[in-house]
């Protein structure tokens, strides 16, 4: 999305009883500040996203009144794990100082989104439609506008499944079975209903510390199989654990995380490729790609998928999750060449993403995926939404 020009900084206005001194110590203010938010922009699109916060920062030491600065703070912020409620905090500052600009909402409300915020969420949405509706100079592409309505449409949709999963589960008749579901949906609810009222904090937030060329990358061998298992039940945990019974989480962490399947795709270098990530000899990440076997009517036997892309959360932002995707994407071009030769049928490229997962599929879609089917994902006795998204040609 294009952005505003940086606005005046407050407090520097020029007057005509000041002197000239003055007039060039604001000019040049203004230069070096412009200059701390353009190399904080460089971080970002790198992934260096402590370097780029801290710039950011630099930036608003000189020009503490601008939206901007806050406001691609909040985007930094949600590109961090557990930094939503920063984002949240940057995000409101921007649309305090400057509550007529749109795109400040819009981060608001995507920062709300991500931190489980549905009803702010939607308000936010809402807001920012009715602020660009109402601006006849804006800019913005339709297309992007869109992308705007899709993701409030989205939003509502959550909030309804929310208010109906509390309403099935309060109508149970044995509620003690249900007494833990029953109170995460209300937490659910308390959380999404509740005002949006985060006061920001102007002492400097912290930065996460960026640990770019700190691992390196790998293909496994039999000897990791071990370790990959651990940390691969580490990280599907971390992420969707809160999500199902004790019971179910470890009958399916049982199953699709046992030795054998680690062993195979170490193996079978013909058909899987499984490379590893390691900082000193700990596990930080791994990818892992093979054939396609999700349930689409277009997958054929020439398909390959992209199975698995884990990270550790310390190494979110570092670039790795970048790294890995760059390496799966390698291997499955050239296998699904070497598919072509023997088939002469041109496969595609798949991959599966939780529907809720929102980072993941932009993260994805970056890389041309696009959403073009969907099914249920079982873990254990429970049924996930998962969307199908294909790579576009």
């Amino acid at each position: 999305m294009k952005r505003q020009p940086l606005q005046p900084v407050a407090g520097f206005i020029d007057d005509d009883t000041e002197n000239v001194t003055i007039n060039e110590n604001h000019e040049v203010k203004i230069r070096l500040a412009n200059e701390y938010k353009r190399e904080g922009n460089l971080c970002a699109e790198e992934g260096d996203y402590g370097k780029s916060l801290y710039f950011y920062q630099k930036a608003l030491e000189i020009n503490p009144s601008s939206a901007i600065l806050y406001e691609l703070m909040a985007q930094v912020y949600l590109q961090v794990e557990d930094k939503q409620l920063y984002a949240i905090k940057s995000a409101q500052k921007a649309t305090e100082l400057d509550p007529n600009w749109w795109e400040g909402y819009v981060t608001l409300a995507r920062s709300q989104r991500e931190f489980g915020e549905v009803s702010n969420s939607i308000i936010s949405y809402k807001k920012a439609v009715e602020l660009y509706q109402s601006d006849t100079q804006n800019d913005l592409t339709k297309s992007e506008f869109v992308e705007v309505i899709q993701e409030l449409n989205e939003m509502e949709t959550v909030l309804v499944k929310i208010n109906n999963k509390k309403h099935e589960l309060s109508l149970k008749i044995n509620v003690e079975d249900d007494k833990d579901a029953i109170e995460v949906s209300t937490c659910m609810l308390n959380l999404a209903s509740r005002p949006s009222v985060l006061k920001f904090n102007d002492a400097m937030i912290p930065m996460k510390q960026s640990k770019c060329n700190e691992y390196k990358i790998r293909v496994a061998t039999e000897a990791d199989a071990e370790a990959l298992r651990q940390f691969g039940m580490k990280a599907f945990s971390r992420q969707f654990s809160h999500l199902y019974p004790p019971e179910e989480l470890q009958y399916f962490l049982t199953n699709s995380y046992c030795i054998e399947k680690f062993l195979n795709w170490i193996n079978d270098t013909k058909d899987y490729m499984l490379q590893i990530a390691l900082d000193d000899t700990a596990i930080v990440g791994y990818v892992l790609c093979g054939p396609c076997e999700l349930p689409y009517s277009d997958v054929t036997e020439s398909c390959v998928e992209l199975r698995r892309l884990y990270i550790d959360s310390s190494y979110f932002g570092s670039g790795l999750a970048k790294a890995l995707m760059i390496i799966g994407l390698k291997w499955l071009e050239d296998k699904r060449q070497r598919n072509y030769e023997s088939s002469k049928i041109w496969g595609k490229i798949y991959i599966g993403v939780y529907s809720d997962n929102f980072r993941a599929q932009r993260f994805y879609q970056k890389y041309k995926f696009e959403k073009v089917g969907e099914y249920f994902y079982e873990v254990g006795r429970c049924r996930d939404l998962e969307y199908i998204m294909q790579m576009q040609e």
